[in-house]
This record gives C-alpha cells, sequence and structure tokens, in this order.
C-alpha cells in the first residue's frame, strides 16, 4: 500500500482552484497548465513523491475539490493522495496509480481509467458513471454509495460483491 499517515505530517492543500487542461506525466513534468501556477504544481507532485519515499519529506497531495476535468494524467502516480470531492469528469487516468488513493465523493463521470491501479482506494459516494474502467486493478476498494452506472468493467480486477453492487439496477 501506500505510505501510512502519521500525525503531525505537512499536507499540501489546492481547493477549489480551477485547473484547465493540464498534462502530468509520470515522472512530475507538466505542461500545458491553465489558470494555476505551474510551479506550484510541480511543487505539489514533487513534495508527494517525496513524501511516498520517506514521509518525513515532503508533503502527502492533498488536491481536495480541485476541478481537474478533462485533464490528461496518464501514468501520474498519486499513491494515497487526497482528492476528496476533486472533479476529474473527463479526465484521462490510464494507467496511474491511484492505490490507496482517497477519491470520496470525487466526480470521475466519464473518466478513463484503463489499466489503472486503484488497489485500496477509497470511492465511497464518488460519481464514476460512464468510467472507463478496462483493465483497472479495483481490488480492495471501498466503494460504499458509487454511482459506476454505465461504467465498462471489462477485464477489469474487481471483487465479486463490488461487482454485484455495481451492476444493481437502481429505478
Amino acid at each position: 500500500g501506500g505510505a501510512p499517515v502519521h500525525a503531525g505530517t505537512p499536507h499540501r492543500r489546492l481547493t477549489r482552484r480551477l485547473i484547465s487542461r493540464f498534462s502530468l506525466c509520470r515522472d512530475g513534468i507538466c505542461s500545458n497548465i491553465g489558470l494555476m501556477d505551474k510551479s506550484e504544481l510541480l511543487s505539489v507532485l514533487e513534495d508527494h513523491h517525496a513524501w511516498l519515499r520517506d514521509v518525513a519529506k515532503g508533503a502527502r497531495a492533498n488536491v481536495t475539490e480541485l476541478d481537474l476535468r478533462d485533464a490528461n494524467m496518464r501514468g501520474a502516480v498519486l499513491i494515497d493522495a487526497d482528492l476528496r470531492g476533486a472533479d476529474l469528469s473527463g479526465a484521462d487516468l490510464s494507467g496511474a496509480d491511484l492505490r490507496e488513493a482517497d477519491l470520496t465523493k470525487a466526480n470521475l463521470s466519464g473518466a478513463i481509467l484503463q489499466n489503472a491501479n486503484l488497489q485500496g482506494a477509497c470511492l465511497d459516494y464518488a460519481d464514476m458513471s460512464a468510467a472507463d474502467l478496462r483493465g483497472a486493478d479495483l481490488l480492495n476498494i471501498s466503494a460504499q454509495g458509487t454511482d459506476f452506472w454505465r461504467s465498462n468493467f471489462g477485464g477489469a480486477a474487481i471483487t465479486p460483491e463490488i461487482l454485484r453492487n455495481a451492476l444493481v439496477c437502481r429505478l
């Protein structure tokens, strides 16, 4: 799993900021960032990567309620990141590493999560409607109240109970 959160661990917080179409690569290099200071985002990502290596260094990424609609985040490493309430609708998170991430109440409607690793992630009350989850690892996720309406689970690793709940018809 991801690095443990300890009392007193610093968190970098970016709330209610609008990011309009940016590209985030696995190595943390960003381009095409609009309406947000590129150096601030790079700093948050660098701090998160340092924190993943050693909790005494860096800071856990905390991007609650951040607007990341339609963002290209292919291969992003966001292990144990705090993405509660973030708007990731239409975002491309193909191959992203979101193990143990907190996506409670996040909007991932129409997001592309092909081959993404979401092991142990919290997706409680998230909107995953029409998400492309083909080949994704969804083992050990928490998905209480999660909306998976019209999501594509082809080839995904998922526990039978979560899949059964996802396929329940809601009237």
